[in-house]
């Protein structure tokens, strides 16, 4: 028959690499102890393996990532360089008799920082009115104003010409990938 101590030195499990290198020496002792080294190794190589699973993926997402927001900081230091125009009055109301077929507005813009080759472009929002613009283009746009005249003709017969309409006028500089120059001048067509 076994003594009492050496019936508790059998009882004792050997020690796995894992505990000898963890230095936990006691753990046999104590099997909570080894549960609770096991579940946290467990869970340290389930981490391990997502991180290895998922890293290329890891990877591609943050190279997007860091290309777009190189992407938003290029647009946005052009956005900020762009010129930008200021009409002398915005909004302009040009107002005339139906019996008289047309009236005009002169009105003047600017542009900050100055541009070259823009080209103004005017849109009425019926088929009842044309609205022009004159002169239509300008070799340049700076801080001195330029002077356009707008001019209103109805394109029906007087009584069905009577109302209100609305325009715009856009300053276009086609040199330029950004096209259109802020800020529009609205328009308000009175026929009376």
């Amino acid at each position: 028959m076994l003594s009492k101590s050496e019936n508790s030195f059998r009882s004792l499990k050997p020690m796995s690499d894992i505990q000898r290198r963890l230095g936990q020496s006691k753990l046999a002792l104590c099997p909570e102890k080894v549960l609770n080294v096991q579940e946290r190794l467990s869970a340290v190589l389930k981490m391990q393996s997502l991180i290895r699973r998922y890293l290329p993926h890891l990877i591609v997402g943050l190279s997007i990532s860091l290309v777009m927001v190189g992407a938003y900081m290029a647009v946005g230091f052009v956005q900020s360089s762009a010129p930008k125009s200021t009409w002398a009055t915005n909004p302009l109301t040009i107002t005339f008799a139906a019996t008289a077929g047309q009236g005009s507005a002169i009105d003047s813009f600017t542009c900050d920082p100055s541009t070259t080759n823009v080209i103004l472009v005017a849109h009425e929002s019926t088929v009842n009115i044309a609205l022009s613009v004159g002169p239509s283009s300008f070799a340049s746009c700076s801080s001195t104003p330029d002077t356009v005249t707008l001019t209103a003709t109805c394109l029906v017969p007087a009584a069905q010409c009577v109302g209100t309409y609305q325009g715009l006028v856009q300053i276009r500089n086609p040199a330029n990938y950004y096209g259109n120059i802020p800020a529009n001048l609205k328009v308000t067509i009175v026929v009376t």
